[in-house]
């Protein structure tokens, strides 16, 4: 199936479907929420929030530039970065997962130049990262290229 074709589910029977069911957070979901607590002064409480690898190198990537970081019960986090600085940036856990290529909008929306090494950690291969570049200049970014691996954003003020 190829994703313009449409699909109909018809159901029949006797008994109307009701109740509830509880879905679980989901990684795609939560590193971008994750990601635009940079944007807020003060702390975010995000719930259904999934304990995976990915979620956690998100967290440290926050956490190495100064955000505070605090789980609450199974799936309830609490991220504050309040006293986020751009210095201390974490290059490791910035290559070593792919989306962390989502913190590069807020982080230069915050502090308007941002020097980040280019994401990697992707099993799939190398992707181009094209598009969110194109976005971030579609804003009023400059990029630049540095020619050792990582990518310099610059901004006197970002507008979309």
């Amino acid at each position: 199936m190829t994703t313009n074709e449409q699909v109909k589910l018809v159901i029949r029977g006797d008994q109307p479907l009701e109740g509830d069911i509880t879905v679980g957070g989901m990684k795609n979901a939560t590193t971008p929420v994750i990601a635009a607590t940079l944007l807020v002064q003060g702390a975010c409480v995000i719930e259904n929030v999934p304990r995976l690898t990915d979620v956690e190198r998100m967290l440290d990537i926050l956490r190495s530039l100064g955000a505070e970081v605090a789980w609450s019960g199974e799936n309830e986090l609490t991220i504050d970065t309040s006293r986020a600085d751009i210095v201390s940036l974490d290059a490791k856990a910035v290559k070593s997962m792919r989306s962390s290529i989502l913190l590069m909008g807020p982080l230069l929306a915050r502090f308007h130049e941002v020097i980040i090494p280019e994401p990697g950690g992707c099993i799939i291969g190398n992707r181009p990262i094209d598009t969110h570049l194109h976005a971030l200049e579609q804003l009023g970014a400059t990029i630049g290229d540095r020619g050792d691996g990582t990518i310099r954003l610059t901004t006197s003020n970002l507008s979309g």
